[in-house]
């Protein structure tokens, strides 16, 4: 089961080696509990049309942070 923030173990890991390689996510305020996420890799800013609330939106970062991870190693 998921806690709230918490996608899974390695998500800080992950998070620091995306970094370290000039890949970075954060979400954008909208409006009321209403988020955008933008991902620069390496200087290529994508922003996402999807919106989410601020319940969904730390949990989408590291579920990305991961993805990325897990496809570069």
């Amino acid at each position: 089961m998921k806690t709230e923030g918490y996608f899974r173990e390695t998500q800080g890991t992950a998070m620091a080696w995306c970094i370290r390689n000039e890949f970075i996510v954060w979400c954008n305020s909208i409006g009321k509990d209403e988020y955008t996420i933008t991902v620069d890799n390496r200087g290529i800013k994508t922003t996402s049309e999807e919106t989410y609330s601020k319940k969904e939106v730390f949990n989408k970062i590291y579920e990305i942070y991961c993805h990325m991870y897990d496809v570069n190693l």
